[in-house]
């Protein structure tokens, strides 16, 4: 609008050969590692949990997705901090979401692994080295692989990441690479 021709998009800065597609058989073995039903339909938030990202809007969302399909098993995966910003199951109370479908992304910082489960608070006990407290939710100074990652993404029905600025963030350029 002010004339200046030398301007370009950047795009953001995704090494986009750690995201792709993975086969249905692949799908289902990650499901199954994780006890996670191939019935159960997955919504997904990918994000910090900031005051900016609009955590009490996807509870909302979620609630209404339950009442509106009631006959379809659905959990919640946030792939988030639980020790910084929004208290999730405060919100979950709030719009009646029940705790059990609330999953969220541990990492540990022992051994690397991850695992996807029910909310049991921020920390817990490492599930392969028994190490205590070494499992964390996913958060600034740890998280997952981008190669965990994808396979997050792959076994998602649907990326959801309501938030007030932010626009093209990360996490919806890696989705749509993994076929979200």
């Amino acid at each position: 609008k002010q004339n200046y021709l030398n301007v370009k998009t950047q795009y953001p800065p995704v090494d986009l050969s750690n995201f792709r597609i993975l086969s249905d058989r692949e799908k289902s073995e990650i499901r199954k590692k994780h006890n996670i039903s191939e019935d159960t339909y997955i919504i997904t938030q990918v994000c910090r949990n900031q005051l900016r990202k609009l955590f009490p809007n996807q509870i909302e969302a979620y609630s209404m997705f339950r009442r509106q399909n009631p006959k379809v098993k659905s959990i919640l995966l946030l792939v988030t901090s639980f020790g910084e910003g929004w208290d999730i199951m405060k919100l979950a109370k709030q719009y009646n979401v029940p705790e059990d479908e609330i999953f969220a992304v541990y990492v540990s910082d022992e051994c690397s692994e991850y695992a996807m489960t029910k909310l049991q608070g921020n920390q817990l006990n490492c599930p392969w080295t028994g190490k205590e407290n070494a499992c964390h939710t996913v958060n600034i100074l740890r998280g997952v692989s981008e190669q965990q990652l994808n396979e997050i993404y792959n076994i998602t029905d649907v990326i959801s990441h309501p938030a007030t600025s932010g626009g093209c963030e990360l996490p919806l350029v890696e989705a749509a690479a993994a076929g979200k």
